[in-house]
């Protein structure tokens, strides 16, 4: 999670404990990521960070991101996976419409004396999750903003379009076990020189796609698409839990 040379020096009492040695090297890896100067050692993290719920949420946090770290390169699906349940774990949920009408249709059905009707529950157990889900999407989205707007560099319109991507391949990685989008080509080599490159289609099913094969003469090559995004994900995490340290810190 962070550099040898951080390492060497952040466990700074080698009798404490491996959950504290271990969850901290996230925050730890957070601030080395993000600030040129502030590398504190294990003992100093312990004082910072409040000996309450909001600090055992934030370490957790921290954990988690310095697992996405370590997956980003392999794995870049499940590591935005990680970053969105970092942010999960410290974000504020925000009030979404659904919500409100929920509530008012329970008024409503209660009323009418519906309450009890089989139907009428499945039908509020389905919407109560999709407004649970709502929330921590907006919410998601809220956090990755946040933490990439302190990065600059992006138009309001590349914002919104990289924090409804890194979103949504988060829930397609929880739901879908998304690993990464492999684009494929076929590739033809001649005494080692690229002689032409076909893209194979996109819209390939699941099975048309297993059951490729490479033309005579040809090999498959494939480019996962995910990196960049996986990457922004981590820096818009990596924000969201620095802003959090740099309140307690004040």
């Amino acid at each position: 999670m962070i550099s040898k040379p951080y390492k060497d020096r952040f466990i700074d009492d080698r009798s404490m404990s491996p959950n504290a040695q271990e969850f901290l090297q996230g925050i730890a890896a957070v601030l080395e990521d993000e600030t040129s100067d502030w590398r504190p050692v294990l003992s100093e993290l312990l004082e910072l960070i409040p000996r309450d719920d909001h600090g055992e949420r934030l370490a957790r946090a921290g954990y988690a991101y310095g697992v996405g770290k370590r997956m980003r390169g392999a794995f870049p699906a499940p590591s935005i996976l990680m970053f969105c349940s970092a942010l999960n774990l410290i974000g504020h949920a925000p009030n979404v419409g659904l919500k409100e009408s929920l509530i008012a249709s329970m008024e409503k059905i209660d009323s009418a004396g519906l309450s009890d009707d089989e139907d009428m529950q499945a039908i509020l157990q389905a919407a109560k999750e999709r407004a649970g889900f709502d929330m921590v999407s907006q919410m998601l989205r809220n956090e990755f903003s946040a933490g990439l707007t302190r990065m600059g560099g992006y138009s309001r319109e590349d914002l919104d379009r990289v924090v409804r991507d890194i979103v949504a391949i988060g829930h397609q990685a929880r739901h879908e076990a998304l690993v990464d989008i492999i684009e494929w080509s076929t590739v033809q080599v001649s005494d080692w020189m690229i002689m032409s490159i076909s893209d194979i289609p996109k819209d390939q099913g699941f099975w048309e796609a297993m059951l490729l094969r490479a033309p005579a003469g040809h090999t498959f090559h494939g480019a996962g698409r995910l990196g960049t995004l996986a990457h922004q994900a981590q820096k818009g995490c990596a924000q969201a839990i620095l802003m959090r340290l740099e309140a307690l810190r004040k």
